[in-house]
């Protein structure tokens, strides 16, 4: 079987043609995603894409997208005053257990204990929660407050 990076020069060549694959997954990193979706975006078969993908980054398609939302989950735990639920729901997880356990297996405690350790550095900023309970649906659903956000011509409504 022939490798497919065999030089330096084709490892840099296979990085920039998944190039789309890396920004569409940070885009749609809360959303279901399927290897055929992610395959699409760059025009190979599905078996291919895979195959590419684990020789260029070393990890699979799935272990990879699991890796960033970890990630963005950690940086929400440290900057945001979200709900661990929340935070599990906007980083594409199906539920805060299955955050729990993944988070714990890649660093060793849980979201919660995580959070208690790195402090919340909005709190210390002095910037008030940037989410509020709706009274309408309870402390189950959150609106964001309209003073945090910018209307850009570009991206809509943005947070500040």
């Amino acid at each position: 079987m022939k490798a497919l990076v065999d030089h330096p020069c084709d490892a840099a060549r296979l990085l920039s043609r998944l190039a789309p694959v890396v920004q569409f997954i940070e885009k749609q990193l809360a959303e279901k995603l399927s290897v055929p979706e992610l395959a699409q975006q760059v025009g190979i078969s599905p078996y291919h894409f895979v195959r590419l993908f684990k020789q260029t980054t070393g990890l699979t398609p799935h272990q990879y997208l699991l890796s960033r939302r970890i990630e963005r989950a950690r940086r929400l735990l440290e900057d945001e005053n979200l709900s661990i639920a929340v935070i599990a729901v906007d980083t594409g997880f199906a539920s805060q257990s299955h955050l729990t356990e993944l988070f714990r297996r890649e660093f060793g405690i849980t979201p919660a204990v995580y959070r208690s350790r790195h402090g919340d550095r909005q709190t210390e900023r002095g910037h008030e929660n940037r989410t509020r309970p709706s009274k309408r649906h309870g402390a189950r659903c959150f609106r964001p407050d309209p003073s945090e956000f910018e209307l850009s011509e570009r991206d809509g409504w943005v947070l500040n």
